[in-house]
């Protein structure tokens, strides 16, 4: 979903999940709920919105807010001001006006409605909404137009405190503690709010009432589209089904999903790399569906990196393990819910809310089938172990492009590139060149496009994935730069390719929307036939400094190289900076862009340093390339065999 409602776990993504007993536990958690509190919702496959209702000089209207610290967006977006948000040719903004025309329409009819939701009189809290419109909006086919009201939240306080919005405060919640697992250290929370009591009957009067006034405009409105439990759920079946997984080509180990479960540990989203050169991880489709089907044995598909203390397949056995129960449990429970929709089996999954029960204040979805790609009827279809003849999709390139000016490229950027690299068989590192808005240095020299390639490939480019590339693009626009790459005149091959438009988690900091909403009409740029993905489920986190914030290019670049600049001996000017690139390569930045280097003494770096090189700890392994000349890295399958049997995978 997104938006100012926030993004939505797998089972697998809570981090209280953390072997495969724990995702037991989970189903569990869902199958007492539902059977005791009967409380889920559909989920369905589209984009979120948040409504509000404001006061204005002609009275109270429908506002739409994204969440983000801009004056259009805290005093909210009435129908006259979508322009100031959505510009010409946005997706959404045919849509929005839609929505809010409406909307408003219903409002003198809606208020005891919205009274009793706590909306009429408090702009902090706001309808928790999702649309999809007729035909595609991400994946599913849909008859018809949909806005979805699945509940209501309340924004948290804010204060813009950098940026274009500076200064500008929302008000709402107070924001509580949270443990930030990099450092372990306590900070604000960041989402931009949580979902609140409510009463739920209001909100079934407020949908009877709105039904009526979409309809005008071709829209369906669904209250939280509440799913009920028929029948009993009964994991047993599931749990005691075999699965089979062929290590090698005279070595299938077959056990059941819950004596497998009992020895998984979540591997998390590890990098993998396959014997093809291409990127992976534990729970990623493809792996999953090869070893599934049995297609290629896991030792001939993934590469052990370390031989002498294997632990590539013993990551990848577990999230196989990991996705396919979480896939088959899932099942179990969707095919006992029905909506008004129907039976879940034939959508994409179902939605939980309680924070208690499941320990995230965000949604957490289960999906099925559909989590490695759908339903037989709209999505591509999955071969199981008992069918032998289904429809064979071919398999594309996945590219993803990650653009920017990069003025210059940080830590930030280069992790951003290295989960696409697991994501994508091949990330492009699209460099703009933009003319009239120029980066400078507080020297007052300029960061061109040209040092912002020498630094990638000099100073990140040793540790990057090898599906990774760095290109220069003539374009000022990031977008434009995209959109000549993507177009007809680009090296991408419908029929062959397929390409993801980079985007991280966090709101831009220049439109306040969400990242990847930059990319909402892109396919009219597109090849004709050139799938282009982008959206919620297409984004990468946002990778943190120490301190619990997003890393910042104008932050490095005005205060930390500002401070070196002025004082070549400020250490903790440097102990910082090494958050943002290598340690060991800071001279060779300072020498692409012409700065005299640091000049700080080793020993002091290793007593100060220890925190903001911690952080560097974390950051994903560079795969990289063995010389065959070197005996010490070659061993036998035997060798490898035993070594794994030793860590209790094989027993």
């Amino acid at each position: 979903m997104g938006g100012a409602a926030g993004h939505m776990n797998h089972p697998f993504d809570l981090g209280w999940v953390k072997t495969g007993s724990d995702l037991v536990k989970f189903f569990n958690k869902a199958k007492s709920y539902l059977e005791e509190k009967n409380v889920s919702s559909v989920k369905i496959d589209g984009v979120n919105v948040s409504f509000k209702v404001i006061d204005t000089p002609s009275g109270k209207q429908f506002a739409v807010d994204r969440g983000s610290a801009a004056e259009v967006d805290i005093s909210g977006i009435t129908i006259d001001r979508i322009s100031e948000k959505f510009p010409e040719g946005h997706g959404m903004r045919i849509y929005i006006a839609e929505m809010l025309t409406f909307l408003n329409d219903a409002i003198d009819a809606a208020q005891p409605a919205l009274r009793k939701l706590g909306l009429w009189d408090d702009p902090t809290k706001f309808l928790n909404a999702e649309y999809a419109k007729e035909g595609v909006t991400n994946i599913i086919k849909y008859d018809r137009k949909l806005l979805a009201l699945h509940g209501v939240n309340q924004f948290y306080e804010k204060i813009a405190k950098s940026g274009p919005n500076k200064g500008n405060v929302r008000n709402g919640l107070d924001r509580p503690l949270v443990v930030n697992p990099k450092t372990g250290k306590e900070r604000p929370i960041t989402d931009a709010s949580s979902e609140i009591p409510y009463d739920r009957e209001a909100l079934k009067e407020l949908v009877e009432i709105l039904q009526p006034f979409g309809e005008k405009y071709g829209f369906y409105v669904y209250g939280d589209i509440p799913s009920e439990n028929t029948i009993e759920i009964d994991f047993s079946e599931a749990l005691s089904e075999p699965f089979s997984i062929k290590l090698s080509e005279d070595n299938i180990v077959t056990k059941s999903i819950e004596q497998w479960l009992k020895e998984a540990d979540n591997p998390g989203y590890f990098p993998l790399k396959r014997t093809d050169g291409k990127p992976s991880h534990p729970f990623h489709k493809e792996l999953y569906k090869t070893i599934l089907n049995q297609d290629i044995p896991l030792m001939d598909y993934i590469i052990e990196r370390d031989p002498e203390n294997p632990v590539d397949w013993d990551k990848a056995v577990d999230g196989i393990v990991m996705l396919h129960a979480t896939r088959m449990l899932g099942n179990q429970v969707l095919k006992t819910l029905e909506s008004e929709l129907g039976n879940l089996k034939n959508h994409e999954g179902v939605i939980f809310r309680n924070s208690e029960i499941f320990g995230t204040q965000k949604p957490v979805k289960i999906t099925g089938d559909f989590i490695v790609g759908g339903t037989e009827s709209e999505f591509q279809k999955v071969k199981t172990l008992e069918e032998e003849e289904v429809e064979v999709i071919p398999d594309k390139k996945t590219t993803a492009i990650v653009p920017g000016a990069f003025k210059p490229p940080h830590k930030g950027h280069a992790d951003m590139v290295r989960k696409y690299a697991e994501k994508a068989d091949e990330v492009i590192v699209l460099i703009s060149n933009p003319t009239k808005f120029a980066r400078k240095l507080p020297n007052g020299k300029e960061v061109t496009a040209k040092h912002s390639e020498r630094i990638w490939n000099e100073v990140f480019g040793p540790d990057l994935p090898g599906n990774v590339k760095i290109q220069k693009s003539p374009k000022a626009s990031p977008l434009q730069a995209v959109f000549d790459a993507i177009g007809k005149d680009g090296p991408f091959n419908p029929e062959t390719d397929r390409v993801i438009l980079g985007a991280s988690d966090k709101t831009d900091d220049k439109t306040d929307l969400p990242d990847w909403h930059r990319w909402i009409g892109a396919e009219k740029y597109a090849k004709d036939g050139l799938e282009v993905l982008y959206g919620d489920e297409h984004v990468v986190n946002c990778t943190e400094r120490d301190c619990g914030i997003p890393f910042s290019a104008s932050t490095m670049r005005d205060d930390l190289l500002k401070r070196l600049i002025d004082d070549p001996t400020d250490k903790e000017a440097y102990n910082d900076l090494t958050e943002f690139f290598p340690k060991k390569r800071i001279d060779v930045l300072f020498s692409i862009l012409n700065l005299e280097p640091p000049r700080i003494d080793s020993e002091e770096i290793e007593e100060t340093s220890a925190a903001g090189v911690g952080a560097m700890a974390g950051a994903p392994k560079p795969i990289g390339k063995r010389d065959p000349r070197k005996n010490e890295s070659i061993v036998t399958i035997d060798e490898v065999m035993r070594l794994i049997m030793e860590r209790g995978i094989l027993q």
